[in-house]
């Protein structure tokens, strides 16, 4: 999969483009263009801007669009349960 087909897969799970950052309610998949990834973190009072997951292009090069849209929508479900108690 390439970084434009993964865009085009979080446009369709919901995210919303602002600059370059994908954003879906807390989770946030911020584009670097310079470094050949995607940082992904949550963002809010407690969030993980500054320790981000480094999600590179030659990770997920190889795998599936249904693969991939697994992990975004896994990842976006275990976000939404944070401030549970």
């Amino acid at each position: 999969m390439t970084k434009d087909e993964l865009i085009s897969l979080l446009l369709e799970q919901g995210f919303t483009l602002d600059g370059n950052e994908y954003r879906k309610d807390i989770l946030v998949f911020r584009r670097n263009d310079a470094e050949l990834r995607f940082e992904v973190f949550y963002s809010g009072e407690h969030g993980t801007e500054n320790t981000p997951v480094y999600f590179y292009d030659s990770l997920y090069r190889k795998l599936s669009k249904t693969a991939l849209a697994y992990y975004v929508n896994g990842l976006y479900e275990a976000i939404k349960t944070f401030d549970e108690d």
